[in-house]
């Protein structure tokens, strides 16, 4: 049989642990969150360059145009 206090330790080292897990589980959300985020933003960020690559060959055939009539 244990005894009491050899119960309390290993009641406070399951404690430990799962504390650490939770910390892990935590970070683990704020990782998810971060990476959504960052997606997001480039997301933008490529559909922005798409439309300024648009206009920029947009521009090069109006000048091309432009040059043969």
């Amino acid at each position: 049989m244990a005894t009491m206090e050899e119960r309390m330790t290993r009641v406070e080292q399951e404690v430990r642990s799962i504390n650490a897990t939770l910390e892990h589980l935590a970070t683990k959300s704020d990782l998810a969150e971060l990476k959504a985020e960052l997606i997001a933003e480039l997301t933008w960020r490529m559909f922005g360059m798409v439309i300024a690559l648009m206009v920029g060959v947009a521009s090069v055939v109006a000048a091309v145009q432009t040059i043969l009539d």
